[in-house]
């Protein structure tokens, strides 16, 4: 995701996405000088839109929790990752593409979609870790006061 290395020490991490985001998010256009965002950038753009909408979801823990098939929390969840479910609750779910744009970002991700449609499957509960990585700053609210 975002051309970044899951390796990273989360200290290096606001300064690798920046550098991707110079070199590979923008260019030139042939008939005037303004810069496009290029397919990379949307494509950070749609992930991080998505991640803001599954953080809302998690609880005050950071965990995104289904506890019955047959809930309105399901279906948000489905929606925001792109999917619906076929079939009755229980050993007859499928979930199946609605938007593949979302699907695309949820597999891509790594996103557990197996494991959802399991608990789906057999009406156990699914619960997510979905905790933010603490980035630092890369500038104080000092350097902002001195401009």
């Amino acid at each position: 995701m975002a051309a970044l290395s899951p390796d990273l020490n989360p200290d290096e991490l606001l300064t690798a996405l920046a550098r991707n985001i110079v070199n590979n998010g923008y260019q030139a256009t042939s008939t005037n000088e303004a810069l496009e965002q290029t397919e990379y950038l949307k494509l950070v753009i749609r992930y991080l839109s998505q991640a803001r909408e599954l953080e809302k979801l998690a609880d005050a823990q950071g965990s995104l929790k289904i506890d019955a098939c047959e809930s309105s929390q399901t279906a948000e969840l489905l929606r925001i990752l792109g999917y619906r479910m076929r079939g009755g609750c229980g050993s007859e779910v499928v979930l199946e593409t609605v938007n593949a744009t979302r699907a695309f970002l949820t597999i891509d991700s790594g996103f557990p979609l197996a494991e959802l449609e399991q608990s789906l499957r057999t009406n156990r509960p699914f619960v997510y870790n979905y905790k933010p990585t603490q980035a630092p700053i890369l500038y104080g609210a000092g350097l902002l006061a001195r401009r």
